[in-house]
């Protein structure tokens, strides 16, 4: 399952349609909305550059890693998507980064992007994700996001360009 063309059109269609969901307003979880909403303003931005993204919830994790929130597919490899909106304890982020890497040592995807809106959370993974990994690098976006990519594929640097 991936946001594709005609998904986006099919969407824009229904766009103004109620939906017959029956949904207690009591079980809305107003965090998981916002982490949902921010996903997905991703995933449309990114489609309308020319990519795909397969969201998460359609993704099983294998080999010890992580499921991440999309993957956005590029013509130089698979990107996981990470959108950090509320922090993690000491212990869920070293697992959760810890599944990043295991995912991009065994293939899973080629890199890795953590979008949030708080300066405290990306310094909170500035700082875990100091130490240095064989064959890859990491560098920092303008909008603050963490990139981590193996040195012998230069494709994947035009295709974070394009994305940002």
């Amino acid at each position: 399952f991936m946001l594709t063309s005609d998904g986006v059109n099919a969407a824009m269609t229904a766009l103004g349609k109620q939906l017959p969901y029956t949904i207690h307003p009591g079980s809305v979880s107003h965090a998981n909305l916002k982490h949902n909403l921010a996903i997905q303003r991703h995933a449309i931005k990114t489609h309308r550059k020319g990519f795909n993204v397969t969201p998460g919830r359609f993704l099983s994790a294998h080999q010890g890693g992580k499921i991440p929130d999309a993957l956005i597919h590029v013509p130089h490899g698979i990107l996981a998507l990470e959108v950090e909106l509320s922090p993690k304890w000491s212990a869920e982020l070293e697992q959760a980064l810890h599944g990043h890497l295991n995912a991009l040592v065994h293939g899973d995807w080629q890199g890795v992007i953590y979008l949030s809106n708080s300066e405290v959370l990306l310094e909170n993974y500035k700082q875990r994700l100091t130490f240095p990994i064989p064959d890859w690098w990491q560098s920092t976006m303008t909008d603050g996001s963490t990139r981590w990519m193996r040195e012998f594929n230069p494709g994947l640097l035009k295709d974070f360009e394009r994305l940002f």
